[in-house]
C-alpha cells in the first residue's frame, strides 16, 4: 500500500522532480531509467512519472516508438548534404488508425521538442505522419517550446521537411525557434504569414538562415509578416526593413532582440531626435538584450537611434568593416544618450577584421571612451575597434571612478597597438583604487620607462581581486621591474596573455616575439612573489 500523503499530486511531483533533476545521483540516462522503472512499479507515479520523461522530447523516434514495430525498416542512405550513408528510419507500410492508439497518451505530455537531422527519421516518414493524424490537431496539444533544426541536409529534403513545421503547431506555442541553411522561399513566408494564427501564444521566435539564401525581396515579406505581431518577447533574425523595426519599437513587452546580418535600419531626416518625439508609443520601451551583427559601422548608429532610454542591460555589437574614429565617438555618444544610464550591464562592441595597416591618418586621434562613463553600473565591458584605442592617463582614471562594478573589462587588447602608447603603467593604480569587483583587465599600456625610482603601490593601495591581465601587444623591457610593480598593485595576479602567445593551444615557440617572453618571465615572477 502507497502511503496516503504519496497520494498527493504536488508531493508526487517534488519526488519526480528530485529523481530527474539531483545530478549527484547520477547520470540523466540513469535517472531517467529510474523515473522509467518507478512508473512501471507504482500506479500512483505512472502518470507524473511519464509527464517528466515526456517533457522535453528529442526528435521524433520516442513517438514514433509508440507505434508497432512492423511499420519501420532501417535502410542506408545519404542523409548530410556533406554526403556519407546512415542508417534511417524508413516507411514499411502505410499508417493506419489502429496505429495511432497510444500515440495520444504520450503526445499530450509533451512541452518541448526538438526535431533536427540527427534524429535520422525519413522525410516520408513526417509527410505520412502529417496526413495520418489530420484528425487528431493538434498533435502535440500541450506543446510550448519547438525546435526546428534540419541545417545539414540537402535543399530539397530540407525544403520537403519545412512543409511538416504544421504537423507541431499548437494554440499554446510560446517558443519556436526555427534553424534552415538552404531554404527560404514562398513556404517559408507561407508558414510564418500562418504563424500567428496557429499560434496564437507565441512569444518568442528565432528563425535564422544563412544570408546568402536571405534576398532583398524575403527580407521585406519576412518583415511584412513580423509587423503582424504585437506581444513579442524575443525575436532573432537575419535582418528586417526599417518599418519593421519601426514595428518592434513600439511593442511594450519586447525584451530580447538579435540580428546576424542587419542591413535595413536607416536614418530618417530627423534621426536626431528620440522615437518617442516621433512616435510617442515607441522607444523599445522594456528591451534587455540587444544583439546586431552588421557590415557597417553607420547601420548600428542608425538602429541605437531607434531608442529611447531604452533599459538595455546586454548590448552587444559586431561590424565587419573596418571602422575610424569618428564612426566610434559617433557610436558611443548615441549609446550614452539613447540607452537607460543605470540599467546597462554588460557591453561589447567589436570589429571582426581587425588589425588594419599600420599606415593610417586615423593614428592618432581618440575613439571617445569617455561618453561611456554615465552609464555607472558596468560589470563587462570589452571594445575592440580594429585601429586600437589610444587611451589617455586622464581617461583611464575617468572611466575606473565611474566603473565601480566592473568585472571585466578589455579595451583594445586585442589589436595591434601601432600609433604612440600614451598609457603607462603607472596608471593602472586607478583599477586598483575604484574598482573592487575588477578581476579581469585587458589593457595597452607602455612598460618600459619603469625605473628604480619609480613609485611603488602604497600598502592601501591595491587589488587582491584581478587575477588576469590581458597586455596585447604592450612593449616592455625590464621583466623583473614590471613584475616588482604589479605584485604591489595587483598581489593576486596568476596569469597575463599577451599578443602572439606561444603559449595557446597550436601556439608555435618559433613565433615568439622579445615582448611575449619578457612578458611570459613577468608572469613567473608573479608566480613567485604570491608564494612569499
Amino acid at each position: 500500500m502507497v502511503h496516503r500523503c504519496l497520494l498527493v499530486p504536488e508531493i508526487l511531483g517534488l519526488v519526480c522532480e528530485v529523481l530527474r533533476g539531483d545530478w549527484t545521483t547520477g547520470p540523466l540516462n540513469e535517472r531517467l531509467a529510474t523515473l522509467a522503472a518507478l512508473a512501471r512499479t507504482c500506479r500512483a507515479f505512472e502518470g507524473p512519472t511519464l509527464d517528466f520523461l515526456w517533457r522535453e522530447v528529442s526528435g521524433l523516434r520516442p513517438l514514433l516508438c509508440t507505434m508497432p514495430s512492423d511499420l519501420f525498416k532501417m535502410e542506408e542512405k545519404v542523409w548530410y548534404f556533406l554526403g556519407g550513408k546512415e542508417n534511417v528510419l524508413c516507411l514499411r507500410r502505410a499508417i493506419l488508425p489502429s496505429d495511432l492508439t497510444r500515440f495520444p497518451s504520450y503526445a499530450h505530455r509533451i512541452r518541448k521538442i526538438q526535431i533536427d537531422a540527427r534524429s535520422l527519421v525519413d522525410v516520408e516518414v513526417i509527410q505520412a505522419l502529417t496526413v495520418a493524424t489530420l484528425h487528431m490537431r493538434p498533435l502535440l496539444p500541450n506543446i510550448k517550446h519547438l525546435v526546428w533544426h534540419y541545417g545539414n541536409i540537402g535543399k530539397e529534403v530540407e525544403r520537403s521537411l519545412l512543409q511538416c513545421i504544421y504537423l507541431f503547431f499548437a494554440p499554446k506555442l510560446a517558443t519556436l525557434n526555427i534553424f534552415l541553411r538552404n531554404t527560404f522561399d514562398t513556404t517559408c513566408l507561407t508558414i510564418f504569414s500562418d504563424l500567428i494564427k496557429c499560434c496564437p501564444a507565441l512569444k518568442d521566435l528565432t528563425f535564422l538562415i544563412h544570408s546568402f539564401n536571405f534576398s532583398e525581396n524575403n527580407r521585406r515579406g519576412f518583415s511584412s509578416v513580423i509587423c503582424q505581431w504585437n506581444t513579442l518577447r524575443s525575436l532573432a533574425v537575419i535582418d528586417l526593413t526599417q518599418e519593421a523595426l519601426e514595428h518592434l519599437a513600439t511593442i511594450p513587452c519586447l525584451q530580447r532582440l538579435s540580428f546576424t546580418s542587419l542591413k535595413g535600419a536607416t536614418r530618417g531626416c530627423d534621426q536626431r531626435l528620440p522615437i518617442v518625439t516621433r512616435n510617442p508609443a515607441g522607444g523599445y520601451p522594456a528591451l534587455r538584450f540587444l544583439s546586431i551583427s552588421c557590415s557597417a559601422m553607420e547601420v548600428a548608429i542608425a538602429f541605437a537611434q531607434l531608442l529611447s532610454s531604452s533599459p538595455v542591460e546586454d548590448l552587444h555589437i559586431s561590424v565587419v568593416d573596418h571602422c575610424y574614429p569618428p564612426q566610434w565617438r559617433e557610436l558611443f555618444n548615441t549609446i550614452s544618450c539613447h540607452i537607460d544610464h543605470i540599467s546597462l550591464q554588460n557591453l561589447r562592441l567589436k570589429e571582426t577584421r581587425l588589425n588594419l595597416d599600420q599606415e593610417s591618418e586615423w593614428s592618432n586621434l581618440e575613439v571617445g571612451l569617455e561618453a561611456l562613463a554615465v552609464f555607472s553600473d558596468l560589470q563587462n565591458v570589452n571594445v575592440q575597434p580594429s585601429l586600437g584605442i589610444m587611451l589617455t592617463s586622464d581617461t583611464a582614471n575617468r572611466l575606473a571612478a565611474a566603473w565601480p562594478h566592473i568585472e571585466r573589462l578589455e579595451l583594445g587588447n586585442l589589436c595591434s597597438s601601432f600609433k604612440p602608447l600614451s598609457l603607462i603603467i603607472e596608471d593602472l593604480v586607478p583599477f586598483a583604487k575604484y574598482c573592487p569587483k575588477l578581476w579581469f583587465l585587458g589593457i595597452v599600456f607602455d612598460a618600459r620607462d619603469i625605473q628604480l625610482t619609480s613609485p611603488r603601490p602604497s600598502r592601501s593601495l591595491f587589488s587582491n581581486t584581478l587575477t588576469s591581465l590581458s597586455v596585447g601587444d604592450s612593449p616592455i623591457e625590464s621583466p623583473a621591474l614590471v613584475a616588482a610593480f604589479l605584485s604591489g598593485l595587483f598581489p593576486s595576479i596568476d596569469s597575463i596573455t599577451f599578443d602572439c602567445d606561444w603559449r595557446d593551444p597550436g601556439g608555435d615557440p618559433e613565433e615568439a616575439t622579445d615582448d611575449g617572453k619578457m612578458w611570459d618571465e613577468v608572469e613567473r615572477l608573479l608566480k613567485i612573489s604570491s608564494k612569499v
